[in-house]
Parts: structure tokens; C-alpha cells; sequence
């Protein structure tokens, strides 16, 4: 950044400091004289802008900066003579500077010919999504224009099948080689301490100058979120909580935000005060990594520890928190690490028996004889509790460790146990690709039974394994309304037991994750036998319908409109025009011409004539006790038709198998038949 670029900048951000930006009702007719009247009670005012164009807007400039400020603390807007006029603080936008091409000749634009626009050097250039690069020609990724295909509560992992165990040690194979390309790079890691370094020069410098003598500031800069957690990548943000005392408030956000414009390696500095939590975000010009800081972020910081615990009791954890991000940034979904780490562990949870921390430890503010879950958090409890408070402080850090069990900020209950072993739970996912990918497919049907039939389902890491979460998902909505997203879902923090951290979701949101899990399990039904999916090629349901129809017809097989029961809880989730066929086979009346063929020559060829008909009638199965011998599920979704596999016998193999190239064939021929008449 130039030098005389930073002077006019600080000149603007103080000028518009003691101004405001009003907005003027329509048809007000309001002049420059009507709103200096107007705010003239407020201070001395300097000058009144209107917009020129459309005076939709205005432009009122103080004399005093606390004029200003006092006015934007006690609302947003006044009258005066019956005008409303609203108003709020005026902000000022940093522009770009290019580099300057030099032109010794002297020679003008079209002399010199097209030459191309150097890129800005304040605004970092827009990484690509690597993610998506990493997931394409695998498994994870989503086809193009892939429509919502529902899909029964079918068994995950049939332990008779080998050809299942191969699909699933393929997709286990997938997320390591794709977790392993996108694997933290310690240059990165390496950067982001740099940027801290710089960061914390940039607060010693403005605490120095002000409150303190040199050389006696503290660190003040602490990293929270990925960096700790070990989350972080190429391109992610880098969060810090920086914690001088004397920095603090509104106003510390704004002169923390004129220190980073002064240095030389931050730009883009644009403070948001109004946040709920505010912070400064910025960009560390020579790396290009945007930052995002906070003041005094104490539960952010005990988020963060809470966090780094649970991925530390497995490996695999990490692993697969790991794969859902890098799959989630794939589909461009804009959820935050955090949010998806919560949703996995909550999974771990439910399904694989992760213990809570907050539970052990509030298990442990007991009697000793009572025999508590960490004796280390129940001695620290007695420690905390002892009479002495000397000797308390002095054995409580060196017998303890340096993270406390229980922790009170502000008005939140921050208690965890941070003093559990490393275990692999008896799940070891690096040596079993097979394993991960069950697991992995595992967590998409948990992710998805929470999207569709479990949305009033509130994701809680605080209760203990498959325990409800205490917290009714309309108690989050009474006590914040802003925390109801657009997708009515919600997870409610560790710490801040009212804050939604799933306000942020989207039904489109949704709609793309179930769209991909769809996508795999439907790639996962057909590899095992279970599905048969293709296109029709007609959008035009009774004419699909009627060639179903026909073909239970010709093979006498029962067709009927399938009952409650028989319907996946997914199938309300697709469109008004999805409808539901069961086809029933008491007798099998299909067979595979040239499988009866091979069988009949190799019969004339070794055995009589007898023999040879035996075999031709073996192929047709049936039931003594009256039972079906095959039940299938159709869904006509124009133009797919897809075919489920509910039951069949389990004495003959490839009966469905057998049976779906039959469906396809004659189903196709039927409407293609039907077009051409």
C-alpha cells in the first residue's frame, strides 16, 4: 500500500467518523435545511450531502465525533416534524491499487496495444475449490443434474457378500488417497505462525504505545478454531482471540482495526462492531489468508479446547471430521468446520458409544465414595472446594495439568473432562479402508435421517451416548427467534445453551446433501444386487405405467400401490409426481433364455433326455407354504425408474438379478413401442 494512499484513507475514516448516513423516505421531499433542523439538536453540524440522482440518501457530518457516536448508541433513527429518518454509521471502502505499467516511449493506449489488468495487490486472488478437484472420478462426487433418489433401511454391511466388502474397502481407499492429498501442509502451518508473530507485533505496538511500558506486554494473540484442532488447510480462515485488557469493546475494534491499516502486511480491514460477537476481518497480503479476530473470545477459546479433546480420544475421529469437510466443501456448502465437527461427533456418539466429556465431569462433582467417572476432575472438584485457598491455587495447576476440568465464563457452564486416554474404541479405520467406508456411508444415512424424518432431532454433544438432548428445539427458537434458520434445523451449542449454531442452514443447503447421499447409496444398492435404476426416456407417467403394468402381466405378477409401511420415510421428500408400485411373485415364471440355453446343450451333450427337461424346469421356483418368492419396490420418478429389492429367496441366486434385465427390457420396449404406434 502506498504511503499518500494511507493518509487519504485515515483523513476519509476519520471524516466519516463524525458522519452519518441517513436514509430519506420516499416522496419526503426533504432539502439539506430540513435535516440540518432535524439534527442540529444533536451538535454542531459541519456539512449535508444529498444524493444528487434519486435523494434517496444523505450524508450528515458532525463536528465532534461524539456527537455521532452518541446518537448511534441510543437507536437508529429520530423524528422531526413528522419525517422518519433512519440512519447508521458511515463506512468507508478501501480501493484497490494496481500496479502502474511504465510507458518510457511515451507512446498511447492504442500504440502500445492490448495490454492485460494486473490484479490487485490488497485483494487476495480466489482460491480454487480443491476439494472439488479431489472428490472428482470418485465415489463422493455429485453427478451432474443428479435428481433425489430415496432409499430404503437396508442393511450397510451384508458380511456374506465379498462383493460388498469390495465396494466399501474401494470408497475406504477414495477418502485416504483424498484426505491424504489434502493433508495440512506444515508450510501452511509454518505461515500461519508467521501471521500470529506479525499480529502480535501489530497489539504490542498499540497496547505499548498507549497503557504499558515496553518490553513488560505479555502474548496476547491466541489462535482458536482449526489452527488448534489441526482442521486447518490450505485457504481456510485463521481465527485469533486476542485478550489485552485494555483493548476491549466497540472502540478496541475500531483501534484495532487502524493499527492492522497501518501495517504493511494486513489489508482489507474492515471492522464489524454490530456483530454478535464483533470482530476485525482482514487479509495477510503476502500469503493471502483472511483473518478473523476477536476480543476477549474466552468461549471460543474453551470451544476450541473442547474440541481438540474429543479428536484427540480417536484417531479415526479426525479422519472422518476430515472427510465430511473436504466432501461438504466439495459441494460448495458454506457450513463452518465447527458446525460439521459437531455433527460427527454427535454421530460417534450415537452409533459408536463416544463418551461426553461434559457428562464425565459433571458426573464427578460427587462424594468420593460414590466412585466417579475421572478421579482427576473429582480431585480437582475437592481441590476447588477446599477451605484453603492458597494452598488450592498453589496444587491445582501442577497436580491438575494445565486445562481445568471446571470452568465458569460469564453466566455459561464451560465444564469438561479433559483427562481421558487416547482409545481406538476397538475401530481401527487406517488399517481397514472396508471399515471406513461403512463408517463413512454410515454417517451419510445418520446425516440424512436428520435432514428428513429426525429434523426436530436437536444435535447435542453434552448428553451421554443415545441420550435426547435436554434442550426441545422450540426452546431454542423462544429464547433467540433469530437462531430459526431457513432450514429448521438445530444444534445447539456445548457452552451457549441458546445459541443455535445450525441458524446458518438453508433448505438448498439440504436439498445438495441429500441429493449426493442419494447419489452414493444409490451407487452402493446397485453394487450389492438390491437396486436396478434407469432411464426411461419419457417423461409421461401413465405411459410408464402402463408398460409396468404389462409386464406384471405377461409374467403374472401381482402389482399394487404400496401401503405406509412399505414406504420409505425418504419418499415424502420427493416431488408430488413420485409414485410407489410393490410387485409381488408367488411363482417365477421369468428365466435367463441364455442360461436355460447353456444349461440344455450341455444336458444334451452328458444326459438323457429326461435329465435335460429336469433342468428346464428347475428354473421355475415357487413356494409350497403359499409365500412369495420375490417382492420388489418400484418408484417411478420421470423419466428414472427405480426398482428395490425388499425380499427373495435366499436359495436362488441372481433372482433378481434375472428378473431386473427382463423388467428393463421389456419395460423400454413396451413405451418405445408405444411411441412409435
Amino acid at each position: 500500500m502506498h504511503k499518500r494512499q494511507v493518509e487519504i484513507f485515515q483523513s476519509r475514516e476519520e471524516q466519516a467518523s463524525r458522519s452519518l448516513f441517513v436514509t430519506l423516505p420516499r416522496n419526503s421531499g426533504s432539502s439539506k435545511e430540513a435535516i440540518r433542523n432535524a439534527f442540529s439538536s444533536y451538535g454542531t453540524i459541519v456539512s449535508v450531502i444529498i444524493d444528487p440522482n434519486k435523494e434517496a440518501y444523505a450524508f450528515v457530518e458532525f463536528a465532534d465525533k461524539t456527537d455521532s457516536t452518541a446518537l448511534l448508541e441510543n437507536g437508529d433513527h429520530i423524528f422531526h416534524e413528522g419525517v422518519r429518518y433512519k440512519y447508521k454509521a458511515r463506512t468507508v471502502a478501501l480501493k484497490p491499487v494496481h500496479n502502474k505499467i511504465p510507458n518510457p516511449q511515451g507512446k498511447s493506449m492504442a500504440q502500445q496495444g492490448s495490454t492485460p489488468k494486473t490484479k490487485s495487490k490488497l485483494l487476495p486472488t480466489q482460491p480454487e475449490n480443491v476439494e472439488l478437484l479431489a472428490v472428482n472420478n470418485t465415489m463422493l462426487a455429485l453427478p451432474h443434474r443428479a435428481d433425489f433418489l430415496p432409499f430404503s433401511d437396508l442393511p450397510l454391511y451384508p458380511s456374506s457378500a465379498q462383493h460388498v466388502t469390495g465396494f466399501f474397502s474401494k470408497l475406504g481407499q477414495q477418502i485416504l488417497t483424498i484426505t491424504a492429498q489434502l493433508k495440512p501442509n506444515p508450510h501452511v502451518q509454518a505461515a500461519h505462525q508467521c501471521i500470529i508473530s506479525e499480529l502480535e507485533q501489530v497489539v504490542q505496538t498499540l497496547v505499548t504505545s498507549h497503557f504499558i511500558s515496553p518490553g513488560d506486554a505479555p502474548t496476547f494473540c491466541k489462535p482458536i478454531g482449526s489452527l488448534v484442532t489441526g482442521l486447518a488447510r490450505k485457504g481456510s480462515d485463521l481465527d485469533v482471540s486476542i485478550s489485552a485488557p485494555s483493548i476491549h469493546g466497540r472502540e478496541g475494534i475500531i483501534a484495532l482495526a487502524r493499527s492492522l491499516r497501518k501495517a504493511v502486511h494486513f489489508g482489507k480491514v474492515i471492522p464489524i462492531s454490530q456483530a454478535r460477537c464483533p470482530i476485525v476481518k482482514a487479509i495477510h497480503l503476502p500469503t493471502t489468508t483472511p483473518l478473523e479476530i476477536s476480543l476477549h473470545n474466552r468461549l471460543a477459546e474453551r470451544n476450541t479446547q473442547l474440541i481438540s479433546h474429543y479428536l484427540r480420544l480417536w484417531s479415526g475421529l479426525k479422519l472422518l471430521t476430515r472427510i465430511a469437510i473436504i466432501w461438504l466443501r466439495a459441494l460448495s456448502i458454506p457450513w463452518s468446520s465447527y458446525l460439521i465437527t459437531i455433527v460427527v461427533i454427535r454421530y460417534m456418539q450415537v452409533k459408536h458409544n463416544i463418551p461426553s466429556l461434559q457428562q464425565i465431569a459433571a458426573s464427578s462433582q460427587c462424594r468420593p465414595e460414590e466412585n466417579p467417572l475421572c478421579s482427576i476432575c473429582a480431585e480437582e472438584w475437592t481441590l476447588r472446594n477446599s477451605s484453603d485457598e492458597g494452598q488450592t491455587q498453589k496444587r491445582l495447576r501442577p497436580q491438575l495439568g494445565d486445562v481445568e476440568a471446571f470452568v465458569m465464563i460469564g453466566d455459561y457452564d464451560c465444564t469438561f473432562c479433559p483427562h481421558q486416554q487416547t482409545s481406538h474404541f476397538a475401530l481401527d479405520v487406517v488399517t481397514d479402508p472396508a471399515f471406513l467406508g461403512h463408517m463413512f456411508l454410515d454417517f451419510c444415512s445418520f446425516v440424512n435421517e436428520w435432514l428428513t424424518i429426525a429434523s426436530e432431532t436437536v444435535i447435542d454433544i453434552k448428553p451421554k451416548g443415545c441420550q435426547p438432548s435436554s434442550i426441545q428445539k422450540t426452546d431454542l427458537v423462544t429464547c433467540n427467534p433469530s437462531s430459526n434458520g431457513a432450514a429448521q434445523l438445530a444444534i445447539v451449542d456445548p457452552f451457549d445453551r441458546a445459541h443455535n449454531i445450525a441458524r446458518c442452514m438453508t433448505q438448498k443447503h439440504c436439498r445438495v446433501i441429500m441429493t449426493s447421499i442419494s447419489c452414493i447409496f444409490n451407487t452402493y444398492l446397485c453394487k450389492i444386487g438390491q437396486r436396478l435404476n434407469f432411464s426411461a426416456q419419457c417423461s409421461q407417467d401413465e405411459l410408464i405405467v402402463a408398460s409396468v403394468q404389462a409386464f406384471c402381466h405377461h409374467y403374472e405378477l401381482s402389482l399394487r400401490d404400496a401401503t405406509r409401511d412399505e414406504l420409505s420415510p425418504l419418499d415424502a421428500f420427493v416431488e408430488s409426481r413420485h409414485r410407489v408400485f410393490v410387485i409381488e411373485a408367488p411363482v417365477v415364471t421369468w428365466i435367463n433364455r441364455r442360461r436355460r440355453r447353456r444349461q440344455q446343450q450341455h444336458a444334451d451333450k452328458e444326459m438323457s433326455n429326461d435329465r435335460a427337461t429336469t433342468l428346464a424346469e428347475d428354473v421355475f421356483v415357487t413356494n409350497d407354504d403359499g409365500h412369495i418368492v420375490m417382492k420388489v419396490i418400484v418408484r417411478i420418478l420421470p423419466p428414472n425408474i427405480i426398482a428395490d429389492c425388499a425380499y427373495k429367496d435366499p436359495h436362488h441366486d441372481g433372482l433378481f438379478e434375472t428378473w431386473g434385465c427382463l423388467f428393463k427390457r421389456d419395460v423400454l420396449g413396451n413405451i418405445h413401442g408405444t411411441r412409435s404406434s
